[in-house]
């Protein structure tokens, strides 16, 4: 009688046939292009195309409202409140210029309404202070310019949005941005320094969010501690002195500011002695002729020299 039970050999083969049917099943499942991965993007896009027919359709019954056609702030409101809830609760709607932005608070997602009525999406996301009483600022034509900060944070966040309005410079001009007053933050060294002057001795890192076009003078000068600085590619100006530091042993502050391509304007003196500039450009000759002609330079008080630059290969 012959045996028909199975034998080893085949159990082993069958185990790793359904092994390997497993692998290929769970990849299809999770894998980087797998179902649920899929399934969840288009998901994703079925509610981005969702939330921006209600703004678009916001915007149009906005326009319809105005005698001219055209989109105030005030009629947006109204049509959003109707179509997702209560301004601040459900959506925020900001004025930037001549635009709109209005954020789903749920999917935080942003759309941008401009002013004939057409809407895309806010790639640039929304950074917020998390203590906006750490700043001080001034608000023109619906934008505002940050003009102090109060706080103790050793990595900056600069934001990008204040009180739900954009911010689109930082700094006056005319001072530094940080807290001259603040005891915990600030210190006199004589040792190092050119002059008698206060230097910050809390910030190591400062971060520019993206959104931000204006960097003004003397902004970040004289901050002592400073090891890192990011800055995003919304930057089209960044003044003279922006990071410069007054003390002059090299070995005090040794930092490396990268500049974007994006820059239009770069004043005199930047940065001090013992730091680098990092560019985008190969050489001199190609650096924008609306650049100033000491951007590489350290601080006018000191003897001309060159600081560091960093060509692109």
């Amino acid at each position: 009688m012959k045996n028909r039970g199975i034998t080893l050999i085949a159990l082993v083969v069958t185990i790793v046939v359904l092994l390997i049917l497993a692998g290929v099943s769970i990849s299809m499942l999770t894998g980087e292009n797998g179902i649920i991965k899929q399934a969840s993007e288009a998901k994703e896009k079925t509610e981005i195309a969702e939330e921006k027919e209600i703004v678009e359709l916001a915007a149009v019954g906005a326009a319809s409202k105005n005698n001219y056609g055209e989109i105030t702030e005030e009629n947006l409101e109204i049509e959003l409140n109707e179509m997702i809830g209560p301004r601040n609760e459900d959506y925020t709607l900001v004025k930037d210029g001549e635009n709109f932005i209005v954020t789903y608070t749920d999917s935080g997602r942003s759309y941008i309404v401009d002013v004939n009525g057409n809407i895309k999406e806010n790639d640039i996301a929304i950074v917020e202070p998390e203590n906006p009483d750490d700043w001080e600022y001034t608000v023109e034509n619906g934008v505002a310019t940050l003009t102090k900060y109060l706080g103790d944070d050793e990595i900056l966040i600069v934001p990008n949005y204040i009180d739900g309005i954009p911010v689109k410079q930082v700094g006056n001009g005319n001072s530094v941005i940080w807290d001259t007053n603040n005891t915990d933050c600030v210190e006199s060294l004589l040792e190092t320094s050119v002059y008698y002057e206060p230097y910050q001795i809390k910030i190591r890192e400062i971060n520019i969010s993206e959104g931000i076009e204006i960097i003004a003078n003397a902004c970040f000068a004289n901050i002592f501690s400073l090891e890192e600085v990011n800055i995003s590619n919304s930057v089209n100006k960044i003044g003279t002195s922006a990071f410069r530091c007054g003390a002059y042993d090299p070995s005090t502050r040794a930092i490396i500011i990268n500049i974007p391509k994006t820059v239009i304007y770069l004043g005199n003196y930047i940065v001090g002695h013992g730091d680098s500039i990092k560019v985008e450009y190969r050489d001199e000759s190609e650096i924008p002729s609306t650049w100033e002609e000491d951007w590489n330079k350290s601080n006018s008080w000191f003897p001309s020299e060159n600081v560091g630059v960093i060509w692109a290969q």
